[in-house]
């Protein structure tokens, strides 16, 4: 799930528009059935009981309550990224490859010179892509992955951008030269 959810932080910082992400969401809170959407906010400096009782008296399973100090920084770095990189806050956005099937999708940002394609797979599966690689790529390289600590391959092959994603993992890839 969480693999999932960065995937989902990545789209956002790295799309049109401005990101919204529900409070919470960014330290590791859930919501449930309303009344119980959300709790109040959890805190890194803080201690919680755990969460077994449903707002509607109803049978439930004990979850713990903690702050996701991992997932916080992946939030952090990754609007980092959209705060540095203004193609991705201002930049045209193109549709490079999409295919339901393997369940991945790439898009072009572009602005004056300066070019990066998002690339995210939702399946389980790793999954390599091709992309038409910009004129002025000779060579690739990751800016950002939600998986950095899995292998990622990239490169420029001829006039195609190849990228390979594990499961479940978005990458920004930018070219050099």
């Amino acid at each position: 799930e969480r693999r999932i959810q960065k995937m989902i932080a990545l789209l956002q910082a790295s799309h049109l528009g401005a990101p919204m992400i529900y409070y919470g969401t960014e330290s590791g809170m859930w919501g449930a059935d309303d009344p119980d959407d959300r709790m109040p906010m959890v805190w890194d400096d803080l201690t919680y009981d755990v969460q077994e009782n449903h707002p509607m008296g109803l049978e439930r399973s004990r979850d713990s309550v903690a702050f996701d100090e991992d997932l916080h920084r992946f939030y952090r770095d990754v609007f980092r990224l959209r705060r540095e990189r203004e193609v991705l806050r201002r930049g045209s956005v193109e549709l490079a490859a999409a295919d339901s099937e393997r369940k991945v999708v790439a898009f072009r940002r572009a602005l004056e010179e300066e070019q990066v394609f998002v690339v995210l797979n939702r399946s389980e599966a790793s999954q390599r892509l091709a992309l038409p690689a910009p004129d002025s790529w000779t060579r690739a390289a990751i800016a950002f992955s939600t998986a950095p600590d899995e292998v990622l391959g990239v490169e420029v092959a001829g006039e195609s951008l190849v990228v390979e994603l594990p499961g479940l993992a978005g990458a920004v890839v930018e070219g050099h030269p």
